[in-house]
């Protein structure tokens, strides 16, 4: 007769079960690291580099070849295609090797050189956001630079020294002050919220099934037993396993996020890990509840994914919460992930004051609670309902 406490036995009981079930192993090891490592190597730069655009020059001199290699210069473009005709390029963006096209009319060197200000046009594809975003901001400085150049030559014409020039060609100069991230770098942006988005919906899964699984294998009285007929301690005994694992995993994501990438970390490790830690538990939270609702294991992990795939829209990271419908606004905080993000924002980029972010820390610790209201239902279920084959 074993002298350990209830909470205890049921560690080792779940213990044994993660560490021989290899199902345990991908979703609460593979996956999570995979899909870190795979985010984090797909937006490597930051931004995408090298986009495709298509120049028309139909003026071909010196002046717009040079005009052209400039636009080459950049880093988030490419000019794959110089040509005279604009059908062909046309037809390049048309089967989407192509964002954008800058045409340069017929004469431009010709009317810079005589003070006439001749016209540059130039065409985007916004098949894809970021791409047609990025190709936008290149063709805007490439025509800006011609600008210049067209202000430089004919105030040179005019006798004007260089400082009265640049004075009229740009009379305000802009100065960018960015906070917390001031390399407007995607990933800071993206991969923080989308690699822990994915470890929740992990958790929630896994979570689902570790509970729903003793219905099915009709282990379920076996588990409650070993907790001495309590379900407050077989669940925290449960989930004490879980949620040591699921802190480490999640550690070592924050790692590579804000140690080997180099992400802002204004305020230090603690805030965030102790938003991990919370996130961990609400969503552990919620997986005991969709399974609770729907006490079948398929259709309970179903629920749980379902929830989980949700966040990625309505948390206000992919969308900007304030143009929502005012519905959707109220729903998002229903979503741990919404606390992070506003924890993330606060804490790791811009290095708010910590007592900011206790609303936000108590919103993620309320979820907590949903396992103790819904375990007297839970107990019942694990003892009254078989499992449909």
């Amino acid at each position: 007769m074993s002298t350990s406490s209830p909470f205890l036995r049921v560690m080792q009981r779940e213990w044994r079960l993660v560490s021989t079930h290899s199902i345990y192993f991908a979703g609460m090891i593979v996956v999570p690291m995979f899909f870190a490592v795979f985010l984090l190597t797909l937006m490597g730069e930051g931004l995408p580099g090298d986009l495709p655009i298509a120049v028309v020059d139909l003026d071909n001199t010196s002046n717009t070849r040079r005009l052209v290699d400039n636009l080459d210069s950049f880093s988030e473009s490419h000019v794959v295609l110089r040509t005279a005709s604009f059908t062909e390029a046309r037809e390049l963006m048309q089967q989407n090797e192509a964002f954008g096209i800058l045409v340069i009319p017929r004469g431009f060197t010709e009317k810079v050189s005589s003070g006439k200000q001749p016209t540059i046009n130039y065409y985007l594809n916004y098949h894809s956001i970021i791409g047609g975003n990025l190709s936008y901001k290149n063709l805007r400085m490439i025509s800006e630079m011609a600008n210049g150049a067209v202000g430089l030559q004919m105030g040179t014409l005019m006798g004007k020294t260089e400082t009265e020039i640049m004075t009229n060609v740009m009379p305000i100069v802009v100065k960018d002050q960015i906070k917390g991230n001031k390399w407007l770098n995607y990933s800071v942006y993206l991969c923080n919220i989308l690699i822990l988005g994915i470890i929740q919906l992990l958790i929630m899964q896994v979570t689902a099934y570790a509970v729903g699984v003793e219905i099915k294998a009709e282990s379920a009285e076996e588990w409650l037993e070993t907790a001495g007929g309590s379900m407050h301690i077989a669940l925290a005994g449960k989930l004490a396993v879980h949620t040591l694992i699921w802190l480490v995993i999640g550690s070592a994501c924050l790692g590579m996020l804000y140690t080997t990438c180099g992400f802002p970390l204004a305020n230090g490790w603690g805030p965030m890990l102790l938003a991990l830690f919370l996130l961990i538990l609400a969503a552990e939270a919620l997986g005991v509840f969709f399974i609770t609702l729907v006490p079948i294991l398929r259709l309970g992990v179903s629920l749980a994914s379902l929830f989980g795939v949700l966040t990625f829209s309505i948390v206000g990271y992919s969308f900007p919460l304030d143009a929502m419908y005012s519905p959707f606004v109220t729903l998002s905080y229903l979503f741990p992930m919404r606390y992070y993000y506003m924890i993330y924002t606060d804490q790791s980029l811009n290095g708010f004051p910590l007592a900011l972010s206790i609303p936000y820390y108590l919103g993620l610790a309320a979820f907590v609670l949903l396992p103790l209201l819904c375990s007297r239902n839970l107990k019942r279920e694990l003892l009254e309902v078989s499992y449909v084959r």
